[in-house]
């Protein structure tokens, strides 16, 4: 019997002869594989076969890589071009960063996207600028760590920690209309306009309307004269739009000049020389009429001026006569005994009425008493006597603020009139300036 199996070697043979170069072909193919893998990847001694030990890589000489590295703030480990190893992204504490050129560019966290490092990146550029902005309420724009900080809030912005300034020739616009703006039209002077009109102009010497405009109607107000270190303008000009003055402050000189009329819608009523609508501390000049609706007030006391031309007291009032027979009232009864006083300046209009219905038991020289002022020199009266006796004529003078009755006879006695010259009907009137 014939052994197939030694019949089918020499075929067996001739077969894997004629295979060889096939499988020497795979073989180096892998090898090839193995070898560019090798190059790129590094090795280390695997504990668990489910885990890649070695770098990944892209044939493609520009493709990406994944590097078997510790990934950091400044090491990326996710490459796009293996090219350039130092760029990709790196991580840290829950924060991938984006690395480029070996520099910690931008940092991605679950809550905030920022600059590797403080202020080294921009958002955009002036070529490549990004189109709209959009934040939520209560967003923050915060400077330099709260230096200045732009808050939102319903309708509204605040701008905290910092001055604003605008550029020299922008506007600065109050509406959307964009016709109410505030603008530097020159050196170191502010326009305010509104509806497409200028009404302001402000300087560092000047608040004035219709700047450089006297043809323009209107009220221009023009405070000059700062005074260094105080907080009150020196002076104030108030025109007419025409370049003519209405009135005139003047500080240094504390004047006012008005050249129209002041009215003063104020019904405050003055009681001192400090209180009411219109009141100063120094005195006022005034050319023409003053006309006066309800009178002109005095203080309580005196204030006496030297000057003769100057009126410094006003005072009106009453008091009661009193009349006396040889000093005594005993008995003496009046249907009327009432006199008023004016005075103007030093002189006194004194003036009373005087009506008995007893004259009492008294007797001796008549006197009456009870004048508001005892002060002056001798002062005659003028009286109009009614059931009063005397003799040929009657003279009366006020003296110390005491009056005294007499009569003169033809041939010049004089006598003081006493008790039997008066009835308990007896009645007079008279009227006294004396000078105090």
């Amino acid at each position: 019997m014939t052994d197939q199996h030694h019949d089918d070697v020499p075929a067996l043979a001739n077969q894997i002869a004629n295979d060889i170069p096939d499988i020497k072909e795979t073989l180096m193919y892998h090898k090839d594989v193995f070898e560019q893998i090798a190059s790129t990847w590094s090795d280390t001694t695997a504990t668990d076969i489910d885990t890649i030990t070695i770098g990944l890589a892209a044939s493609n000489a520009a493709g990406p890589a994944v590097a078997n590295e510790a990934a950091t703030t400044t090491n990326p480990t996710l490459i796009p071009n293996k090219a350039e190893m130092d760029t990709g992204w790196g991580w840290a504490s829950d924060t991938l960063h984006a690395v480029l050129g070996g520099v910690n560019a931008y940092a991605l966290a679950a809550a905030s996207m920022s600059p590797g490092v403080s202020d080294a990146a921009a958002l955009g550029t002036t070529a490549l600028m990004w189109g709209d902005l959009f934040l939520a309420s209560g967003a923050v724009i915060n400077f330099n760590n709260g230096d200045v900080t732009i808050t939102h809030s319903a309708n509204a912005l605040a701008f905290a920690g910092g001055d604003y300034s605008i550029g020299a020739t922008e506007k600065f616009y109050l509406d959307g209309g964009g016709n109410t703006y505030i603008e530097e039209v020159a050196a170191d002077v502010m326009r305010f306009s509104t509806g497409g009109a200028d009404i302001m102009y402000i300087s560092n010497a000047a608040i004035n309307s219709h700047y450089d405009n006297d043809s323009v109607e209107g009220l221009a107000i023009n405070l000059a004269g700062y005074q260094n270190g105080a907080t009150q303008f020196r002076n104030l000009v108030i025109a007419d739009g025409k370049g003519a003055n209405i009135a005139a402050f003047t500080g240094s000189t504390k004047q006012v000049d008005l050249a129209g009329v002041l009215s003063v819608d104020d019904t405050t009523d003055s009681t001192s020389g400090t209180t009411g609508s219109i009141h100063t501390d120094g005195g006022v000049g005034v050319a023409k009429t003053i006309y006066v609706g309800q009178g002109i007030q005095f203080p309580a006391s005196q204030s006496a001026q030297a000057d003769v031309n100057t009126l410094d007291d006003y005072e009106e009032g009453t008091w009661t006569p009193l009349v006396k027979f040889g000093g005594g009232v005993t008995g003496i009864t009046y249907l009327i005994n009432s006199g008023t006083y004016t005075k103007i300046g030093r002189y006194v209009l004194i003036s009373a009425q005087v009506s008995l219905t007893s004259k009492g038991s008294d007797s001796g020289a008549v006197t009456i008493t009870g004048s508001p002022f005892t002060e002056g020199v001798v002062a005659p009266l003028a009286i109009w006597p009614l059931a009063i006796s005397f003799a040929d004529q009657m003279t009366s003078f006020m003296n110390g603020g005491v009056i005294q009755i007499w009569e003169i006879t033809n041939a010049g006695a004089v006598t003081s009139l006493d008790a039997t010259n008066f009835a308990n009907n007896s009645e007079f009137h008279f009227t006294c300036v004396i000078s105090i």
